[in-house]
């Protein structure tokens, strides 16, 4: 499924638990690469809504939490381009925290698997 952003991650994330090192760090290497690709992708549309909000100094937008300048900006802009900015925004933001979490997943099943590698007789 392509994503608004352009970056296709379902499926580097669609796995259980990695079963050896080698598998480990490809899956790292990979995560990591898409993980670099969608921060990209959030922080240009975090900068354009930042910039968004610049264009209506009236509405004291600067003054809100981030979440509140993102429902304020869409109620005073009412505009199709920069509901698609806020939407690539979000998109990018969930990206951001699934593949987060499955990397944080494979750190677990590496040092999951090197206990057992210490506890393995020699």
């Amino acid at each position: 499924m392509m994503s608004l952003m352009g970056i296709e991650y379902e499926d580097a994330i669609d796995f259980e638990h990695v079963n050896d090192l080698d598998q480990a760090g490809r899956k790292l290497s990979e995560l990591t690469n898409l993980l670099n690709r969608v921060i990209s992708v959030r922080h240009r549309n975090k900068s354009d809504i930042l910039t968004k909000c610049s264009d209506y100094p009236d509405e004291k937008l600067h003054k809100l939490s981030w979440d509140n300048k993102i429902v304020a900006l869409r109620a005073v802009a009412q505009s199709e381009i920069i509901n698609g900015i806020i939407d690539l925004y979000n998109e990018a933001d969930e990206a951001f925290i699934k593949i987060r979490n499955k990397q944080s997943q494979v750190y677990e099943d590496i040092n999951r698997l090197k206990k057992i590698f210490d506890v393995t007789p020699r």
